[in-house]
């Protein structure tokens, strides 16, 4: 009689154990699963933000470009052609019904608006630009450019 208790005893530890390590490997791999796909979820993240990032540098350089356009513009017109004869004036190559052969819109999307400024004994050129693909404000990308003499 006591030599079956001991019998049964061990089958159930048995059957109990075959149970157990079954549920230990779900949990483990439910574990591991859970911690890979967060990985993945925040490297897709950072890859995302970074890309941002470049885009928006790379717009941003080219804000820069036409801008630095701008001040050239002005520089040309006003020295060269000596046509600054009034005390100010603008040039907006972002109105779109003003782009013709010296004026913007640019190719890549970009575009200045240029101001100078004369006093007797002070020039101030001013240049604006703007880089935008849609008429979300959020996602224009403008700079300025100030060079006074």
């Amino acid at each position: 009689m006591n030599n079956s208790k001991y019998i049964i005893q061990k089958f159930v530890k048995c059957q109990y154990k075959t149970d157990s390590k079954g549920q230990v490997m779900l949990l483990t791999i439910l574990i591991f699963g859970g911690a890979m796909l967060s990985a993945t979820i925040i490297a897709s993240f950072l890859t995302t933000r970074s890309i941002r990032q470049s885009t928006l540098a790379a717009e941003s350089a080219k804000a820069v470009f036409a801008a630095d356009a701008g001040i050239d513009f002005l520089w040309y017109w006003c020295r060269e052609l000596d046509s600054c004869v009034d005390p100010s004036g603008t040039f907006n190559t972002c109105d779109p019904g003003f782009g013709n052969l010296f004026y913007g819109p640019f190719a890549n999307g970009s575009c200045y608006i240029a101001t100078y400024t004369r006093s007797s004994d002070l020039s101030v050129f001013e240049s604006m630009s703007a880089l935008g693909y849609s008429n979300d404000i959020s996602k224009l990308v403008a700079r300025a450019l100030y060079v006074v003499f």
